[in-house]
């Protein structure tokens, strides 16, 4: 059984080696680490053309860009993990696919998606992507559809909702979107002069409603299966 220890480069470059799914496997020589996100590490491992060729994810037991003092499980890899099959079963064109996981090392081996461009980007450059309405839309309807009420037998509804409840990550968005920015609290962070501003957002009991009737629905609609991100 692997015990789990957070990876350098060389340990995802041997670990994509051991489990990437290549053909030539000697081949994976190198790694990057490119993750940009919060939580997790993301190695791009490279051949000895400087093709990159397969994704080697790493949940880290903490806050990435807070650090060890807001500890998370690593448990979440694995929700993640099963998630992105679920869904690669359903809608297999948009769906990045696994290649392999390890539940002990919170380690995911992942399909490489580097002719791809983050879309988050590309809309706040303004640039227009044709398909991707259609592309997400049908994204959305099967997944959303196949792990709903409306096509599962209720058992097994209620068996994937026991599976892949995730209360950590929920409380990260309880917190942070539904209880922080309506208090004074330490993880709140505006400029001085907008002080009068945030007060007075947090003295609006109209909007304190209205908020804490979309908490509710977070909490207690769990109708479908969601990708966090």
């Amino acid at each position: 059984m692997s015990q789990y220890h957070t990876f350098t480069a060389s340990d995802a470059v041997a670990y994509a080696q051991q489990f990437g799914g290549i053909d030539n496997p000697s081949e994976l020589v190198s790694a990057q680490e490119v993750g940009d996100g919060n939580l997790n590490l993301v190695f791009k491992i490279f051949d000895i053309r400087g093709v990159s060729r397969i994704i080697v994810k790493q949940a880290l037991p903490y806050v990435r860009c807070v650090g060890e003092s807001w500890p998370l499980t690593l448990d979440r890899a694995r929700l993640e993990a099963q998630t992105l099959v679920a869904h690669y079963q359903h809608c297999p064109q948009h769906t990045v696919r696994i290649v392999h996981f390890d539940p002990e090392l919170a380690v995911m081996v992942m399909e490489d998606l580097s002719d791809h461009r983050i879309w988050r980007g590309e809309l706040i450059n303004n640039v227009y992507y044709p398909q991707a309405a259609s592309q997400l839309g049908e994204y959305l309807a099967q997944t959303l559809f196949h792990t709903s009420d409306f096509y599962l037998h209720p058992h097994e509804k209620k068996a994937q909702v026991a599976q892949f409840i995730n209360p950590e990550m929920c409380e990260i968005t309880e917190d942070l979107f539904f209880n922080d920015p309506y208090q004074v609290h330490e993880r709140n962070s505006y400029p001085a002069a907008l002080e009068a501003d945030v007060a007075a957002l947090r003295d609006d009991a109209q909007l304190k409603l209205s908020v804490a009737a979309l908490k509710h629905r977070f909490f207690s609609h769990a109708e479908a299966l969601l990708h966090g991100d």
